[in-house]
């Protein structure tokens, strides 16, 4: 059986063999037309682990590869199979969307998930249909559309069968993001409630990152309630965050900068803001941000060093804005 160091550095540089893939799992070789969806979906979760060390360039040039030869497959599956492989066609074009959307590429994720839902459509499967609503709506919130955001992740929450309580918690958050979003604090507390009471009957979190919705735990849960209210108490939303990154898991480490950096943005806007107290925020971000190559941090990063211009002064802040000025922002697109 090939290490997983190997199976990484092969897809680094291209030279994966695809016929014979499945020996990174089960050391025994057959080719691509043995290949099945349950292969495909274990080689999703390795993905999503170790996207931070391929870097989000070289994950979706590898995801991209999988979707077009799961199309190939399809041409020459039928039965259980074919729906097998349509899911994880499904899952893998969210996948491919999510990728593009945090490396703060909006325009380039609308393909994937536009096939996606089509192909969840096809598959029949209520929890892979749900997840890619979800992914569309998040999608759609994160490109300031609230209104169609909140439109999906309501069909997102119909979608599903109540099987996977994670999505419907998801969803349920995704509604209070874009009710936050547009400032209506009746509604966004309203679906935030209703999420809230679904938390403590998440399940345990199972092993393996291809789980739709693995993502939506406890820790989850609390930062987006913080970044919501972000948008009516910064104050409230800071005391949030703090708690919240205390007992971060560190599984997720890559998505933790994204919400140090906004913690950092709490301590800016309030009332009372407290630049010390941010830049110490914004410093851990960019740490764990430069470690995991997280795109949609450093850019979250440049609109908080542009609301602390005030505070440039400071010893503290302005060295944070050199140490900013002299990193590039990756692009997924290969530029």
């Amino acid at each position: 059986m090939v290490k997983r160091h190997d199976f990484l550095k092969a897809i680094m540089a291209s030279h994966f063999p695809w016929d014979n893939l499945a020996s990174y799992f089960v050391g025994a070789s057959y080719t691509l037309a043995d290949y099945g969806s349950s292969d495909f979906s274990t080689l999703r979760g390795i993905l999503i682990n170790d996207e931070n060390l391929l870097g989000q360039r070289n994950t979706l040039k590898f995801v991209v590869d999988c979707i077009q030869r799961m199309r190939l497959r399809l041409l020459n599956t039928s039965g259980s199979h074919e729906i097998g492989l349509m899911r994880e066609l499904a899952n893998y074009n969210a996948f491919a969307a999510w990728l593009c959307q945090d490396a703060g590429e909006i325009a380039l994720a609308t393909p994937y998930i536009d096939e996606a839902l089509n192909v969840a459509r096809e598959s029949g499967d209520p929890s892979v249909r749900a997840n890619v609503l979800c992914r569309k709506a998040h999608l759609a919130i994160d490109a300031g559309d609230a209104k169609n955001g909140v439109a999906l992740a309501q069909a997102a929450h119909k979608a599903g069968d109540g099987s996977n309580i994670r999505l419907q918690t998801y969803s349920l958050l995704l509604g209070a993001m874009g009710y936050s979003l547009s400032q209506d604090q009746k509604k966004f507390e309203h679906n935030l409630k209703e999420a809230l009471k679904l938390k403590d009957k998440l399940p345990q979190q199972e092993s393996g990152s291809h789980i739709l919705g693995n993502f939506c735990t406890g820790s989850y849960i609390e930062v987006v309630t913080a970044t919501c209210w972000l948008n009516f108490d910064p104050e409230y939303a800071m005391n949030l965050y703090e708690e919240a990154l205390k007992a971060w898991p560190e599984k997720y480490k890559k998505i933790s900068s994204f919400y140090y950096a906004k913690a950092a943005v709490a301590h800016i806007i309030g009332h009372n803001p407290e630049p010390e107290q941010a830049v110490n925020f914004a410093n851990q971000s960019l740490q764990i941000a430069k470690e995991t190559r997280c795109v949609r941090t450093l850019k979250e990063l440049k609109r908080l060093d542009d609301q602390m211009i005030t505070w440039r002064s400071m010893s503290a802040i302005a060295e944070f804005h050199t140490s900013l000025e002299q990193l590039v922002v990756p692009s997924i697109r290969g530029e």
